[in-house]
This record gives structure tokens, sequence and C-alpha cells, in this order.
């Protein structure tokens, strides 16, 4: 029953309600409280020995919410990756395509709102705008090479004008290498919720690889904030290495040759596994 307006809910055929346990297909239930109750009927042994059937009624409350919405930026959720300038490395970041809302899914998240700074930085007090956007080419620099204003761009810590869903640039646009900075999407749903994350990108010179990591098969993995959560009877990671067009002939250092050594749990014994020796399958 829906305590909210006292209405009791019908409850869809293919439900099973015999059983110790009563599970219920997704948006079975509206947002709101309900009252469930259920019967058991137990036997017993009576005072004259006899077996006789008894009936238990036991009542509880639920409340069914409004799930937090899941805001990822990289595939995988990483919450910190590495890029390389003064190279043709690019900065892509895809909120739009990898972020969802678990109620409904089905129904795209409908802005989002995007700000950048130095790690350590502290962002402009609520209230107070301060728009940094990045440059269309180094030369709009100049001769500086200071953090001048700080944040990504040497305007300071600010709010990006960028509204789109994803976000990609050129890392040599960032004003100054070794630094990590901190890229950050809040998201909202069209029924008003709210959140958002953020992806510490560690600027260096050079061209580090690209990696990244799924599930094999994908469906044993479901996709949360920051992290993703495995069905823990099996889990197969499958690794790779994003090669931009013109840029695939790379040396130890790069995708063509891993040097990665990653540790693999067989019973109660941690074991060193090399990549290449399981075809790029942990």
């Amino acid at each position: 029953m829906n305590i909210n307006d006292t209405e009791v809910v019908k409850l869809p055929e293919t439900v099973d309600t015999t059983k110790g346990t009563l599970y219920l297909p997704p948006r079975t239930l509206h947002y709101g409280l309900y009252s469930v109750t259920v019967i058991y009927n137990v036997s017993r042994t009576n005072e004259d020995g006899v077996l006789v059937w008894e009936t238990i009624t036991g009542e509880s409350g639920v409340n069914v919410g409004k799930s937090d919405l899941v805001v990822v930026a990289v595939k995988g959720g990483a919450p910190r990756i590495r890029r390389g300038r003064p190279t043709l490395q690019t900065l892509n970041l895809n909120p739009g395509h990898f972020s969802f809302d678990p109620d409904y899914p089905e129904i795209p998240l409908v802005s989002f709102t995007w700000q950048c700074r130095e790690e350590g930085e502290e962002l402009p007090s609520e209230g107070e705008k301060v728009t940094s956007d990045p440059p269309t080419s180094r030369e709009e620099y100049g001769t500086g090479q200071g953090h001048e204003g700080g944040g990504c761009w040497g305007q300071g810590p600010g709010m990006m004008s960028n509204a789109s869903p994803n976000f990609s640039i050129s890392v040599n646009l960032f004003r100054t290498p070794y630094i990590t900075y901190k890229i950050e999407v809040a998201t909202r749903s069209k029924d008003g919720r709210t959140s958002g994350t953020g992806v510490e990108v560690e600027v260096v010179e050079g061209d580090p690889p690209t990696l990244t990591s799924a599930c094999s098969p994908p469906w044993i993995c479901r996709q949360v904030e920051g992290a993703q959560l495995v069905n823990p009877q099996k889990l197969i990671l499958e690794s790779g290495c994003v090669v931009e067009a013109g840029e695939e002939a790379v040396g130890e250092d790069g995708c063509g040759k891993v040097p990665l050594n990653v540790a693999g749990v067989a019973g109660s014994l941690i074991q060193p596994l090399d990549v290449m020796d399981v075809g790029r399958y942990l």
C-alpha cells in the first residue's frame, strides 16, 4: 500500500508473491513510501500433540527514493589520467556518453557545466562568477611562461563557457607541464537531480600511452561513479591502447609493447601475470 495516498498497489502478475523473497523488477513502484505486509503460514504442534497451522502477519515500511545520477567522464571511471605535451595528444572527456540516470537510463541528462583548476587551488566562492576558457593556440599566452593567474589557462580557476556534454582539447594548450589539473563537470537530470565528477589530468612532457581497461564480457561489470561493480564470481579485464591516427609507430614505452605486469589471484596465491603472455586478457 502506498502510504502517501493510502492506495493499494496491485503488483504485476509476473511477480511471484508466494516465495520467501519478493523480487520486484525495476520501476514496479513509483517514488514514495509504502507499507508492505507479509503473511506466513506456519505449522506447529499444539499442547495436545496435534499438528496445526497458524497465520503470522508482519508489516514493514519501504521508501522508494530517487537514485543518485552516475556521472563518469572517462571510460571505466578513472579518477586520474596522464597526458603528454607538446605532442598532438588529445584529452577527451565524455560524460555525455558514459553518464546516466539509473532510474531512467533511456532519458539523457539535460545540462552540463564545466570548470577547471590546478590541483590544490580553490574555486571562486559561490556567487563570484569567473570564466576561464582555454586558448585556441599557445601563441595567445605570449612570451610569459609563468602561471600568471593560475588555473588551467593562466586566467585563474573558474567556470568554462563550454556547455556541451563532452569536452575535447589538445593537451598542448594546458599552460604548464608537470602540473596536475582538475577538470570537473556537473550535470542535471530532467527532474532536477544534480551530480558531478572530476578528473585529475597529469600533464607531462612526452607521449605517454593512453591505456584503457574494461570487463569482458561487458555485462559482468556495472559502472558506478569512480569505479565499476564486478560480478565476484568471474573477472576478466581486457586491456587496450588508444592510438591516434598517424601515431601508430610507438616504442616500448608506448602501446606497441605494453611493459606492464599485474597481480592475478589464483586460489589463495597472488601471482604476477604478464599482459602480453595472456593475449591482452587478465
